[in-house]
Parts: structure tokens; sequence; C-alpha cells
């Protein structure tokens, strides 16, 4: 349970929680979306073929970085974890690296960062950029039945929930437009990502303030109703592209319960998913085993034209 975690981890979770009670309207109508804290420094290993190419208005934009063979390219769309307050799509994770190297296109994307009463503006960011990948397909010589979405912590999160509410009018958004596009996606890689919100703040009885989210200055209600609907465990349902979810035993931000959840709901549904369990691993992007475990997943789909 959360009241057992360090006050400045809990922190982590009330913005969301404050989010989802906000819904669409919160943002006020021209206002300028936060700018996403940038990270100069280049990084090793790969270098993008395109900066900062811009899916929507304001600070949503993407890195794209294009293989040398293949094509056209299946595409991985990288969403950072910095539990939706911080981050930035560089650098991409290091995973991706020997994707990049088997004729994948990486896409890293920057979502806007979430204030107090902003959510789904995130998710909305996240498909806006799918289908403008989509749309600028030819440009790119990108393939665009083979799309496929890689997060960690807050944008494995993300990740779920995009995967999980395509063509779901009331989620879709219309950022950066290009609707007559789909949002939908052949495949999930989830590291240690929440599943469950509700599970994470706590439970909540009768709608009351929890004391610990009082203590941090925190007015909104701990609904149960408003925790569900930025849960990526209330949109499981039959038909969702395959997920490979992989989470550290030890990890003490994001419980392994929230994967363990998950991976059964989505059995349960009838979807494909793997559970991979690193023992001893903390809160990260894990070991070798998983690296290995996401390459071999995604170029098997990619393989299948799936």
């Amino acid at each position: 349970m959360l009241r057992h975690w360090p006050l400045t981890l809990s922190t982590l979770f009330v913005v969301l929680l404050a989010s989802a009670c906000g819904g669409r309207t919160a943002i006020a109508p021209g206002a300028e979306p936060p700018a996403a804290a940038r990270t100069p420094t280049p990084q090793r290993g790969i270098t993008p073929t395109h900066r900062d190419l811009q899916y929507a208005d304001g600070a949503r934009t993407l890195d794209l970085y294009l293989p040398q063979r293949g094509s056209p390219a299946p595409v991985v769309v990288w969403l950072h974890g910095g539990s939706w307050v911080a981050g930035d799509k560089n650098p991409v994770a290091p995973v991706l690296f020997d994707l990049h190297a088997r004729g994948f296109a990486i896409a890293a994307v920057n979502y806007r960062l979430t204030g107090l009463s902003t959510y789904p503006a995130p998710l909305d960011d996240v498909k806006g950029s799918i289908r403008w990948l989509r749309a600028h397909a030819g440009e790119y010589d990108l393939d665009p039945a083979r799309v496929y979405l890689v997060g960690f912590s807050a944008g494995g999160h993300l990740a779920s929930l995009a995967a999980l509410t395509s063509g779901n009018p009331a989620l879709e958004g219309d950022v950066g437009g290009n609707l007559d596009q789909s949002s939908a996606v052949s495949g999930v890689v989830v590291y240690a990502a929440p599943s469950d919100i509700g599970r994470l703040a706590g439970d909540c009885t009768g709608c009351e303030v929890s004391a610990q989210f009082q203590a941090l200055g925190c007015s909104f209600l701990l609904c149960g109703d408003r925790a569900r609907i930025a849960s990526p465990l209330t949109y499981v349902r039959k038909g969702a592209p395959p997920f490979l979810i992989l989470h550290g035993d030890a990890d003490r931000v994001v419980p392994i319960e929230q994967s363990r959840l998950l991976d059964a709901s989505l059995r349960g549904a009838g979807v494909s998913s793997r559970l991979l369990v690193v023992t001893g691993a903390e809160h990260g992007l894990l070991d070798a085993a998983a690296s290995d475990a996401t390459r071999e997943f995604l170029t098997g789909l990619a393989a299948l034209k799936r």
C-alpha cells in the first residue's frame, strides 16, 4: 500500500489521481500546453534522423530514428517515464538500440506532463502521435500496419491505456488532427507500470479523503470511479493487441502486483500476454533477459506483419 512508501514516492501518484477528477475541461481554451523538461545532453549509441517533429501544437513533438535498412520500416513508439510530471523523449531506452539496428524506426514522443486536472491530456497526445505517424508514413517510409508501443513506468501506463482504449470515442481525443487515421497498435511492451491507480493510492471507503493525501495538501476526493478511469485495468477487452509485461520483484515504486493484475486480466479476456518477472530487480529497465524478451517479442510480431 502507498502509505508504507516514503512521502516523496507517494507524491508521484497524487498528480494523476487529481487529474482523473477533472476530465478534459480542466485545460483552459487556447492555453499553451506546458513544455516537457529538456534533456540537452547527446545520447550515445543512437542519433535521431529528425528532431522535434511537431505532431501537434505547443511542446508536443517527437524524435524519429530511421533505420538504414528495411523498407517500409516497422515503428516502435517510445514513451518515457517520469511519474507523469517529469521526463523527456531523449534519451530513448537502450533496449531500443538493437531494434533500430534490425530495421525498426523509433519514434520517441514527448507528451504533456501532468498538472492538476489534466488527464487524459497525456493519453490524447500519445494517440495523436500515433495518428501523425500513420499520416506521414509515406514521407518517412514507415509501415503503418506495424506500429508498436514501448513504455517505462508512467510511459508504460500510457502505453497500456493507449492500446486498450483505441477506438473508444470518449478517450480518443483530437490532438493533432489526422482523425482519418487509426491510433491502434499491434503490440505493447510495458516496463514496471501502474495498471490499477486505486490500489496504488490505497482503498477509499465512502469516497473519503485519505489522511495521507490531506497531509500532502490535496483536497480532491479519492473516489473509486475517479481512479478507475485512469487505470488500464478498467479497459481490458477481448481483441486487444499482444502484451509483454516486465517487472522487477523488488520494485518499491510500482509494486509488481500491478503487473500481475494486468497480466491476469488480459489472459482472462483472451488476450495474448506474457509477464516476465526479474528476480531482485528494482524500478528500472531491468536486465539483459528483459531486453532480449523485448527484442524477440517485437521482431516476432514484425515478422508476422502484425
